[in-house]
Parts: C-alpha cells; sequence; structure tokens
C-alpha cells in the first residue's frame, strides 16, 4: 500500500514522463505549429533512441529514494511507445 505522497509522488512524475515525451515526440499539429521539428525531435529522428534507458534509470533511482516499488514506477519505454502509437508512428 502506498502512502499518500508516495501516491502524489508517482503522479507527478507520470506527468513529467508524459512532458518530456511530448517534447521528444510532438504530434503533427505541434511540430507545424513549430513549422520545424524542435532542436530535440529533430535529433532524434537521426538517432536510436536508447536515452529512455537513461530516463528510466533516474526514476527508478528516485523511487527508491521514496520507497516505492519499481513496478509501481512509470515505464519510461511504454510510455514512449503509447505516445509514438498514438501518433501514428513506428514503435520499434
Amino acid at each position: 500500500m502506498h502512502t499518500y505522497h508516495q501516491l502524489k509522488w508517482l503522479q507527478e512524475q507520470q506527468l513529467w514522463v508524459d512532458r518530456e515525451l511530448e517534447k521528444l515526440e510532438p504530434s503533427s499539429t505541434e511540430a507545424q505549429k513549430a513549422n520545424q521539428l524542435s532542436p530535440t525531435a529533430a535529433a532524434m529522428e537521426n538517432i536510436d533512441f536508447e536515452g529512455y534507458i537513461i530516463f528510466q534509470v533516474k526514476l527508478d533511482s528516485l523511487a527508491w529514494d521514496q520507497k516505492i516499488p519499481r513496478a509501481a514506477v512509470p515505464n519510461v519505454k511504454a510510455c514512449w511507445d503509447a505516445r509514438r502509437c498514438r501518433l501514428g508512428k513506428d514503435t520499434s
């Protein structure tokens, strides 16, 4: 069972993950508004996205400090795949 503060922390981390992934994977309308890809998104078009591993390790470490089990921590790769799927992009 999680405490109120642990649940609040988890919610905040999920919002953080979502915001960061929006930067990495803007929707086509967001990209059109900018009239170009953001520097981060442009870079991501040219490299294999392995940075999520670093992001996940950071979340796992912060969760450990909060005494939150790893299974409760947002899965960055799953969130990223879900966002790409919603945007009609390849998830591999």
